[in-house]
């Protein structure tokens, strides 16, 4: 991988670690706070929506350099497929890929299905995140050090 591609996966990295830390001080509500709130429901649904896309992007830059995909495989790839090909590659533990993979599909909901988002699933998704995505960032840190010289 190159420097340049390094360099935009890094700023995508950042974006994500931005997104968490606007989150964590949402890492108490309750469903009935969230329901209460239009803002929080805002704020906690759109960085959600960010930190989940920014990681699949990042995923998918990673497999086109391993795998020479092409933008038409990467674009009809299922955001969690890209989770589970990275841990099949060693970049990602398995264990955190299968949980990350079931944010894949919830990305999609926040961004198409919104009418039918429920409550009680955004608000776990929320705990998971800032759960799972440092561990992401970590593993992912540690695959872009491996090509700084």
């Amino acid at each position: 991988m190159n420097e340049h591609n390094v360099n935009i996966l890094s700023r995508k990295v950042d974006i994500i670690r931005l997104r968490l830390k606007r989150l964590q001080k949402y890492r108490l509500i309750t469903v009935q706070e969230y329901l209460d709130n239009d803002e929080a429901q805002d704020v906690i649904e759109r960085n959600l929506e960010i930190i989940i896309q920014a990681a699949v992007d990042i995923n998918k830059a990673i497999l086109k350099n391993l795998l020479g995909s092409s933008s038409t495989e990467l674009k009809a790839m299922k955001n969690s497929e890209s989770f589970i090909l990275l841990a099949r590659r060693g970049i990602l533990s398995e264990p955190l890929a299968r949980e990350l993979a079931k944010s894949g599909g919830f990305r999609n909901v926040l961004a198409h299905l919104y009418d039918e988002i429920i409550p009680v699933k955004v608000i776990v998704a929320l705990n998971e995140t800032l759960q799972l995505y440092p561990e992401y960032l970590s593993e992912i840190q540690s695959y872009l050090d491996s090509f700084e010289n």
